[in-house]
C-alpha cells in the first residue's frame, strides 16, 4: 500500500474537509473487525507522501496500533517518521525499514533537513528484529547507540547524512553487528571517521559499497578482514570533482596488499573522463593493470572509458 486512503472504504462514512477525508462517527466494533480483516494482509507500506487523510483519522486508528500488524516492509518520508503517526506503523514483524530521499533539492535547503534520530530509537525499540536499514541525507541523533542494539540486521545503507557519523562510536557500532554481510557507506571529508580499536573487523561482510575519497576509502578497506564476494568502490567528495586517475590507481594498487581475501567480483564507479586530446590513456591503464593479478577475481566492472590495444587485450586474455 501507498496511502491509507483507501482503509477508509471499509470505514464508516467520511466526508472531505479542505481536501482531506475525516471520519463522521466513532468506529464501531464490527468496523474494527472488518478493517483489521484487511489491515492483517498488508505486508509492505511506501510512503507515497500524499496526506489525503486528516489527523483526526490517525486519531481514531491509532486506538490500536500498529495499523498494519503483519508488516514486513516500511518505507517512509521523513515528515512522517517525525510525526505523531509513525508510531502506528511500527510493528514487531517488520524486516525491512527505509527513510525515503525526496527530490534531491531539498538537501539544499535547510529548514528540510530533519533530525530522524528519535524516530530511529523508537524504530528499534518496536521493531528490534529488523534485518535491512536504510538511512540517507537527514541528521540521526543517538544513532551509533540504535544501531547496537539491532543484533539480527543483515544490510546496512548509510548514505550521505546530514551529520556527523559520531566518529569511532559509528564505527564500533556497525563492526559489532554479528550478522551483518552487506554495508553501503558514502563517507564525508567533513565527517572523517575513528577506526580506533576496530582493526580486522566486519568478520562476516560478503558485500561491500563504499563512496568517498581516495584517503577515506583506504582506511576503510585496511580495517577488513573478511571473504568478500562484491565489492563497490566509487570515487567522490564535497566538491564533486572527478579524482584523479593517480588517485585511483592507488587505490587498485593497494588491494593487493590487503590482508582481507579479495573479492570475485569488482565495481569501480565514477570513473568518468571525457576523451580529449590531453587525455591520459596510459594513466587509466594503470588503474586497472593491478587488477589484473587479482587471481579470484572473476568479473569486473567499471563506468569509464578504456582503449584496448592488441597488446592490452593479449595480457587481459591470459589473465
Amino acid at each position: 500500500m501507498r496511502s491509507i486512503e483507501p482503509l477508509l472504504s471499509v470505514l464508516p462514512k467520511t466526508t472531505v474537509v479542505d481536501g482531506k477525508k475525516i471520519l463522521l462517527i466513532q468506529i464501531t466494533p464490527s468496523s474494527w473487525d472488518r478493517l483489521e480483516f484487511y489491515t492483517s494482509r498488508v505486508r509492505e507500506f511506501t510512503d507515497s507522501g500524499r496526506l489525503n487523510a486528516h489527523k483526526s483519522v490517525y486519531t481514531f486508528l491509532g486506538q490500536r496500533p500498529p495499523i498494519f500488524p503483519n508488516l514486513k516492509i516500511l518505507r517512509l518520508l521523513p515528515g512522517m517518521c517525525n510525526s505523531s503517526t509513525f508510531l502506528f506503523f511500527l510493528s514487531s514483524t517488520l524486516q525491512e525499514a527505509c527513510v525515503l530521499c525526496p527530490a534531491l533539492a531539498f538537501v539544499a535547503m535547510a529548514g528540510q533537513v530533519l533530525d530522524i534520530g528519535p524516530s530511529l530509537a523508537l524504530l528499534v525499540a518496536k521493531s528490534p528484529g529488523i534485518k535491512s536499514l536504510d538511512l540517507q541525507r537527514h541528521i540521526y541523533s543517538g544513532l551509533a547507540h540504535s544501531l547496537h542494539a539491532l543484533h539480527d540486521l543483515e544490510r546496512l545503507s548509510v548514505m550521505h547524512l546530514a551529520s556527523p557519523f559520531l566518529g569511532r562510536e559509528f564505527v564500533k557500532a556497525i563492526a559489532s553487528l554479528p550478522r551483518l554481510t552487506h554495508l553501503i557507506l558514502t563517507f564525508s571529508a567533513r565527517n572523517p571517521l575513528d577506526y580506533e580499536g576496530t582493526a580486522h573487523g566486519f568478520p562476516f561482510l560478503r558485500e561491500v559499497w563504499l563512496e568517498g575519497t581516495n584517503a577515506h576509502l583506504h582506511r576503510f578497506l585496511t580495517c577488513l578482514s573478511c571473504n568478500l564476494r562484491r565489492l563497490d568502490l566509487s570515487w567522490g567528495n564535497d566538491n564533486d570533482r572527478e579524482p584523479p586517475l593517480g588517485e585511483i590507481a592507488d587505490v587498485t594498487r593497494m588491494l593487493l596488499k590487503f590482508s582481507f581475501p579479495l573479492p570475485e567480483k569488482l565495481c569501480l564507479h565514477n570513473i568518468v573522463l571525457p576523451l580529449t586530446a590531453d587525455f591520459d590513456d596510459s594513466m587509466l591503464w594503470s588503474v586497472f593493470e593491478p587488477l589484473l593479478e587479482l587471481k579470484r577475481l572473476k568479473e569486473l566492472g567499471h563506468n569509464g572509458a578504456l582503449s584496448l590495444s592488441d597488446e592490452r587485450t593479449a595480457t587481459i586474455a591470459c589473465v
